[in-house]
């Protein structure tokens, strides 16, 4: 699973409520809405996901850290690790992961923008406004099918 963070793991409204810590791993985790994870973590329980993060978070931390932060907000599912940071589409990016690592069998992207090119057959578009909700579960789970890597 190819995750994005911000409009998916959180929104406006849910941002516009959390403190603001001095302590930055802190500071990241109230990002993260804790409704959102329950979510994700239906999701990846339900498909054996393995996240790869595709965030622009991923250019805001180190690796090690990120994990952390995941970790500390409740994500269960191992962190496998993140896109390359190209400066291009982020569907560039992930497809630029996939290509080295080719035993993928099963793709899922959660992102609030759809830049993804011929990898948008994958993609579970949330709504920033909203984020990841439990209907992007049902359709995960109802058209799991789509999401096979022999689609690709």
């Amino acid at each position: 699973m190819f995750l994005d963070v911000d409009g998916v793991l959180n929104n406006d409204i849910f941002l516009d409520t959390v403190s603001h810590p001095d302590d930055m791993t802190e500071w990241w985790i109230n990002r993260i809405n804790p409704q959102s994870v329950i979510i994700l973590n239906d999701i990846t329980d339900a498909i054996n996901a393995e996240i790869v993060i595709s965030s622009s978070w991923r250019v805001s931390m180190s690796n090690e850290k990120l994990i952390e932060v995941f970790k500390r907000a409740g994500i269960k599912a191992k962190i496998i690790g993140h896109t390359p940071y190209l400066r291009e589409l982020r569907g560039i990016e992930i497809k630029k992961w996939m290509e080295s690592h080719p035993n993928i069998e099963l793709v899922v992207i959660l992102d609030d923008v759809d830049d993804m090119g011929t990898l948008s057959k994958f993609l579970v578009k949330t709504d920033p406004n909203i984020g990841l909700t439990q209907s992007h579960l049902n359709y995960i789970l109802s058209n799991i099918y789509k999401f096979q890597i022999d689609k690709f």
